[in-house]
């Protein structure tokens, strides 16, 4: 695909976006109409947040006090275990990916990608 994209002359030069956008959370080449670069980041941001969200850190308190219900299960303690440190597990991740997302996007926001973007798409444009 980036064979094709280069010889199509639809990525964006990387002396305008810059390397450090190469890490898939950035689109770097000009989509198929009627897509956009712009539409593409922002549906980027709009999935992530549905995803990770501020919520699951009320969810880590509440598999706090859901603990005890495996002390309850006895006679199943293994089983009560597992269920719980799963949840307990997924909750922690979400919570983690909930706080990297915030700084990705207070980063996004100060480091002028849109205006960088601009630019790219600027120069990609027949003269």
């Amino acid at each position: 695909m980036t064979r094709r994209l280069q010889a199509q002359g639809r990525v964006y030069p990387t002396d305008v976006v810059g390397l450090e956008y190469y890490d898939g959370n950035f689109p770097l080449f000009e989509p198929d109409a009627p897509l956009t670069a712009e539409g593409m980041q922002a549906s980027i941001r709009k999935i992530m947040g549905r995803f990770y969200r501020a919520r699951h850190m009320l969810s880590i308190g509440l598999n706090i006090l859901s603990f005890p219900a495996i002390v309850f299960q006895l006679h199943r303690i293994g089983a009560g275990w597992q269920r719980w440190y799963r949840r307990w597990a997924r909750t922690l991740h979400r919570t983690g990916g909930w706080l990297i997302f915030r700084r990705w996007t207070a980063a996004f926001r100060k480091d002028g990608f849109s205006g960088k973007l601009a630019e790219a798409k600027r120069r990609l444009q027949p003269r």
